[in-house]
């Protein structure tokens, strides 16, 4: 049996959780630094309270403890199937289907295969696999989407929940042929849900305020409207999750925003009457966001050579994308198209629960290659095989010492370029919105800083390149550090499994 968790589900399920966690576990993996004996890196969860990563992945693991069969409070029940059948189903669980958000770094995957592990659903990292919820929300629908017209005909996927939107454009095969990953092309927008609520906030709500000084949105760099703006989100975030006044104005902004997604809003709220306007939410917030969103879906077009009329279905999936005026958006712009919009109620997204249960049936659109090679593998074989002599060494020759150790060009070739050109895995050098979210003196371990000291090669000549040990070694005790506390090792690929066979 192959069960399916949607990390949005498991967090509407988790309110114990300190907050919510995918953000998070997407920056990096967590480790108990030597020096110290602290765990780091610490999350900037408000201006005033830091808290450390690892009590994010170990939270969720106590959640998913909940899950087991023997749960005193277990949280599980499965429609269709009695207790006691659905307990014995999971005894004899097999592998476990997650969504991930798009671009999810590989940090995301680990973090999330230790926090299952952790709470003993499986015993091998290779029973757990991912799929973008773009995807998952497609496969449901594929076998009623139109029939293929031509050689380019097409399926938009729009997702949006809380944090992001995400889409996938689907270029379809031909009647009976499989899906396969090729034939998708993928894109995301950091712009949804909790990024609407803070521009109710910023733009409609707080320019008449009276009685909000305890807040101090004044002296904060407010976000542009309808755009991602992280640099000035994380900090508002952090300035309403702090103050109770923020946390009661994001409760009563959640919700009237239903309402005021169609039609003019009436609301009390500490004392003062609100009147917001349908046409100044329109005008000021969805209008920019509805630009960004316009302008991803003509980059999936030019990607994957899908002219806009070919595209004979689109799929609405998620609280954010139900809006109205984005159907109505993409309608304009596809009049083509059929708009599908599932009638399931956020954030449950049973379409998306469904869309990863189908994976085995379409298992082309599995990225199979990154689940066998995370780069975290490919970081850890390159950093053991590398000779330490002090010559020159070649791209080539680096491939070859991989693929002697049974590692295809294929898997490697790729993250080996992007190595010797310095560039680290996500979550080993930190991204410029992952600091965003960190404690300042977070950033200033000396573990990160030693990691960004400098590039583990320089280049000698074309394609040749120099190792530096000494950065080599760093990563290397780096990497040990981590694995000192994972049950994952990296020391072989993880096998694909019967999911695809």
């Amino acid at each position: 049996m192959t069960a399916t968790l949607s990390a949005d589900s498991a967090g509407a399920i988790a309110h114990q959780l300190p907050l919510r966690f995918k953000p998070y576990l997407n920056i990096t993996v967590p480790f108990e630094s030597p020096q110290t004996q602290i765990w780091e890196p610490q999350i900037q969860q408000s201006e005033a309270q830091t808290l450390p990563l690892i009590q994010v992945q170990r939270s969720l693991t106590e959640v998913l403890k909940r899950l087991q069969p023997t749960a005193t409070d277990s949280l599980c029940e499965a429609e269709g199937l009695s207790l006691t059948d659905f307990q014995t189903a999971m005894r004899q669980l097999t592998g476990i289907v997650l969504n991930q958000p798009v671009s999810s770094s590989d940090a995301y995957r680990f973090n999330l295969r230790e926090a299952i592990l952790g709470a003993g659903l499986v015993s091998d990292p290779a029973q757990i696999y991912f799929l973008e919820e773009a995807i998952a929300a497609l496969l449901p629908v594929l076998p009623q989407a139109s029939a293929p017209t031509s050689s380019k005909s097409g399926i938009l996927v729009v997702s949006a929940g809380t944090s992001t939107t995400e889409l996938v454009l689907v270029n379809c095969p031909a009647a009976g042929a499989p899906l396969t990953r090729q034939q998708l092309t993928l894109g995301r927008l950091a712009y949804a849900g909790n990024a609407l609520d803070q521009d109710i906030i910023c733009h409609l709500l707080h320019p008449t305020a009276t009685q909000w000084q305890a807040l101090g949105l004044s002296a904060l760099n407010l976000p542009l409207p309808g755009e991602p703006d992280l640099e000035a989100r994380y900090p508002l975030q952090q300035r309403l999750e702090q103050e109770p006044l923020g946390q009661a104005l994001l409760q009563a902004v959640r919700q009237i925003k239903p309402t005021l997604c169609q039609q003019d809003v009436t609301f009390d709220f500490q004392g003062q009457q609100w009147q917001l306007h349908y046409r100044d939410l329109q005008r000021w917030i969805l209008v920019p966001y509805l630009q960004q969103l316009n302008r991803e879906v003509n980059l999936l077009l030019t990607q994957l050579d899908v002219p806009s009329e070919a595209i004979q279905t689109i799929i609405c999936v998620g609280g954010t994308a139900t809006i109205p005026a984005i159907a109505h958006g993409l309608q304009r712009k596809f009049p083509q198209a059929q708009i599908v919009i599932p009638n399931s109620p956020a954030p449950a997204a049973p379409e998306v629960a469904a869309g990863l249960a189908l994976l085995p049936n379409f298992p082309g659109v599995l990225e199979a290659m990154r689940h066998q090679y995370s780069d975290y593998f490919l970081l850890r074989a390159i950093l053991q095989t590398l000779p330490i002599q002090a010559e020159p060494i070649s791209a080539a020759h680096i491939l070859q010492l991989l693929a002697a150790q049974g590692i295809p060009l294929a898997a490697s070739q790729r993250f080996v370029m992007s190595l010797i050109e310095g560039q680290l895995p996500a979550g080993w050098v930190l991204s410029k919105a992952s600091t965003l979210l960190l404690a300042p003196e977070s950033l200033q371990t000396a573990e990160y800083q030693a990691l960004a000291t400098a590039p583990l090669f320089s280049r000698q000549g074309p394609q040749v390149y120099r190792l530096n040990r000494q950065q080599r070694d760093r990563l290397w005790n780096h990497l040990q550090i981590i694995l000192a506390n994972t049950r994952q090792t990296l020391t072989t690929p993880l096998a694909i499994g019967q999911l695809v066979d």
